[in-house]
C-alpha cells in the first residue's frame, strides 16, 4: 500500500522509477518463491501509467484495459452484485483461464481491483497461477467412478477441471450457466442422459 501511495505521489520521473522499482521487486520475489505463480500485474486503471509485471505471463499486455475481463473487474470496484443472489458486497476475485483470453495457454488468472486511499484512480492486480493447481487438487476429490470436478465461471466455462482436456472450453452442464443457487445441489444429465449430481 505505501509502494502504491509512493508511486501516485511521485514528483519526478525519479521518485517515479524508485516506486516502481520497489513494486517489481516484490512482485518478482513473490514470483521466485511459489512455483505456482506464473506471474503477477499490477494493471493502473489510468492508460497513462505503466504496467507492472512480473513472471511470463501468457496474456497480452497490449490493450490490456479494453479487455471485457478487465473492463468487468474494475466495475466491481465502484458497485459488485453477486451473480448467485441479491446480495451486495465489496469487489470479489474473478477468475478466467488464459486459453479463452491469452494467447492459448492453460494457466488460470485470478484479479481483483485495488483502491489507493486518498485517490479517484486504482489498479488491478492479476495473478497468473499454473493451472496444475487446481486440476491436483480436484485429481484428489473422488465422486465415485466417473465424476469430475469443474471450476466454471458464470458463462458456463470451465477455468479448471480434474480433466485437463475441459479448461477453457463450455461446460457439457448447461444448467450451470443458467443456475443462480451458490450453494445447493441439483440433480441433471449429462450430454448421455446419466444422471449427475451438482
Amino acid at each position: 500500500q505505501s509502494d502504491l501511495s509512493d508511486l501516485l505521489s511521485a514528483k519526478s520521473n525519479y521518485d517515479k522509477f524508485v516506486a516502481t522499482d520497489s513494486i517489481s521487486k516484490k512482485l518478482s520475489s513473490q514470483t521466485t518463491t511459489d512455483s505456482n505463480i506464473v506471474a503477477i500485474s499490477l494493471i493502473p486503471q489510468s492508460a497513462d501509467e505503466a504496467v507492472i509485471t512480473s513472471g511470463n505471463s501468457g496474456l497480452k499486455m497490449d490493450g490490456i484495459r479494453d479487455q471485457e475481463w478487465f473492463k468487468k473487474v474494475t466495475a466491481s470496484n465502484t458497485e459488485y452484485t453477486s451473480y448467485y443472489s441479491d446480495e451486495t458486497a465489496a469487489p470479489q476475485n474473478y477468475w478466467f483461464s488464459t486459453s479463452v483470453e491469452g494467447d492459448g495457454g492453460k494457466n488460470v488468472a485470478m484479479v481483483r481491483s485495488l483502491k489507493t486511499m486518498g485517490s479517484a484512480t486504482g489498479y488491478v492486480i492479476m495473478l497468473e497461477l499454473k493451472n496444475t493447481l487446481l486440476e491436483e487438487a480436484f485429481k484428489s476429490v473422488s465422486l465415485g467412478d466417473g465424476s469430475r470436478v469443474q471450476l466454471v465461471d458464470p458463462n458456463g466455462t470451465v477455468i479448471a477441471s480434474s480433466l485437463p482436456a475441459e479448461d477453457g472450453v463450455a461446460s457439457e452442464f448447461g444448467f450451470i450457466k443458467d443456475s443462480k443457487n451458490k450453494n445447493n445441489s441439483q440433480e441433471a444429465k449429462d450430454l448421455n442422459g446419466k444422471d449427475v449430481l451438482a
